[in-house]
């Protein structure tokens, strides 16, 4: 290879882990905001100002929070480990230097994935590198589906709370008519019972929650 070429693929490297980074730490900002119910753009926490948090205090607030386990914590501690070895150490510019420099990497890396032995250590390295993302990601993308879920359940039981406080009077509405008037008591009454029994599915349902 050239020396273009080289300079390119060390180029591609850093840009890569770069990219994965910004990316996680985009994704795990908008999830603290939405459990916490933060404006992110506008917060000093979660915002890209300088007083925002670090993200090895943000991770730390998704364990304490209950949306990552314990044990994803050093996946992500070690994918951003390598980001900042990129990002911050103008020497560092393969996976080998990186891996070199951070105590426990490659071992925990080796021990949870697998990297062709065919590969250059170099390329079992980056191969390394890339499952440890891929599984970062998917462990944030997990808990942005759970949030979305319990949001979703959230507003389906505001919701439901909501209809009732339109189906109560209502029900009292039709009983009063049924004494006080002569109408179609069998149709009304019909009615009723299907509104009682959709205020009890209701109230089950908020029970539950």
């Amino acid at each position: 290879m050239s020396e273009y070429e080289i300079e390119m693929e060390y180029k591609r490297k850093r840009d890569d882990v770069l990219d994965n980074s910004l990316f996680l730490e985009e994704r795990i900002n908008k999830l603290l905001a939405e459990l916490l119910q933060i404006d992110a753009p506008n917060s000093i926490s979660l915002s890209n100002k300088d007083s925002a948090l670090s993200f090895n205090t943000k991770v730390g607030l998704l364990i304490d929070i209950g949306a990552l386990e314990k044990d994803e914590r050093q996946k992500f501690m070690y994918f951003m480990a390598i980001r900042n070895k990129f990002m911050h150490v103008r020497s560092v510019f393969t996976f080998s230097q990186c891996f070199s420099t951070v105590d426990g990497l490659e071992k925990y890396l080796r021990k949870h994935y697998i990297a062709s032995d065919s590969l250059s250590n170099e390329g079992q390295l980056e191969k390394l590198y890339r499952s440890l993302a891929n599984d970062v990601l998917s462990i944030s993308h997990r808990i942005e589906y759970n949030v979305g879920m319990a949001g979703i359940k959230r507003s389906s039981v505001e919701n439901l709370a909501k209809a009732r406080e339109i189906m109560i009077p209502a029900v009292v509405e039709i009983e009063t008519a049924l004494q006080d008037k002569k109408l179609d008591r069998k149709k009304i009454q019909k009615s009723v019972e299907w509104l009682k029994g959709l205020l009890q599915f209701t109230a089950s349902f908020q029970k539950e929650d």
